[in-house]
């Protein structure tokens, strides 16, 4: 799908109807793989799905996915905000009602930093357009995902298989972008590098 489809037909209410059940069963779903009581916990324990969602690449791929997919950069904003805001109230609904604890100080950094996501999407929307612009924050993306995955700077090797997995969809899902401006690899290279150096020193 090209990015350059704005959500198809759906109305301005059915996205944000949309955005908001997904990330509310998000939520939910991501809290109870830490309850050994589930059926599935087993299972997704064994691929280390929890942890999975603890770590950025996951949440920098959605959320920038969204971004990108929305009408206008303030609807990106609004998109990410609910999305991120309801994928707590489930998460933090599951602690309450099921796990029985509610971890009221953690809530409060996490919704700050949904806030923030949401300011970060508005710029992230610019990725939509075809110019070098676009090609930098989509290389930006890219770049930041792989650097999560693959060690660059102490010898060549992945940091986590799940991690590399989300690193080559996003290749699959901005391959247009790719090939119709392979320096958007070059880039993507070059922004890998600096957030491995950056983290590196500091």
């Amino acid at each position: 799908m090209k990015l350059a489809k704005k959500n198809g037909k759906w109305t301005r209410s059915q996205l944000l109807i949309f955005y908001l059940l997904v990330g509310f069963i998000l939520g939910v779903f991501q809290k109870s793989l830490d309850n050994p009581q589930t059926d599935w916990h087993e299972i997704f324990s064994a691929i280390d799905l929890s942890n999975y969602f603890g770590r950025f690449p996951f949440w920098i791929f959605i959320c920038g996915f969204i971004a990108l997919k929305s009408r206008r950069p303030i609807e990106a904003a609004e998109n990410v905000c609910v999305f991120l805001l309801s994928m707590l109230a489930g998460y933090y609904f599951y602690c309450n009602y099921v796990l029985g604890f509610f971890p009221y100080a953690y809530m409060k950094i996490w919704v700050m930093g949904s806030f923030l996501s949401a300011a970060i999407a508005y710029g992230i929307w610019f990725g939509s357009r075809q110019d070098f612009i676009g090609d930098l924050i989509i290389s930006l993306i890219i770049g930041s995902l792989f650097s999560y995955s693959v060690n660059l700077l102490q010898g060549f090797y992945l940091y986590d298989l799940l991690d590399f997995f989300t690193f080559a969809i996003s290749l699959i899902v901005f391959r247009n972008r790719i090939k119709e401006n392979p320096m958007i690899f070059v880039y993507m290279l070059f922004f890998a590098f600096l957030i491995q150096t950056i983290d590196f020193w500091c």
